[in-house]
């Protein structure tokens, strides 16, 4: 049996049953989750205090976009991956690096390998 140590990641996700699946997947997946937040100011305050493996984050929350935390994620040097029901929106986005793009709805099984998939990709 392979041991790994736990993993950190935060969820950035206004839609309440998103988050909430979101949140069982990746914890039965052995993730530790931070949040989830719904707003970008919970966001950034969180990213102020810890510094998690890895983050979703929704692109649209409520009127509002997430860029504010995919800057300082980049600022930073910590992972994530864009979770969006507009792909046109992010792509369109000429303030967002490239960045691993998933599309809701979608599978959380293959969430959950991106996301292993992206930590293990980072530098150590």
């Amino acid at each position: 049996m392979q041991t790994r140590l736990k993993k950190t990641v935060l969820i950035v996700e206004d839609d309440p049953y998103i988050a909430a699946d979101l949140e069982d997947a990746l914890q039965f997946a052995g993730f530790d989750v931070l949040g989830p937040v719904a707003d970008v100011d919970h966001g950034l305050d969180i990213l102020s205090k810890q510094k998690p493996d890895v983050v979703t984050v929704d692109f649209e929350l409520g009127e509002k976009n997430s860029i504010p935390i995919v800057k300082k994620l980049e600022e930073i040097s910590v992972p994530y991956i864009l979770l969006t029901g507009k792909a046109e929106r992010v792509l369109g986005s000429i303030e967002l690096k490239p960045a691993p793009l998933v599309s809701k709805p979608f599978d959380p099984r293959s969430l959950v390998k991106s996301l292993e998939a992206l930590i293990q990709s980072q530098p150590s």
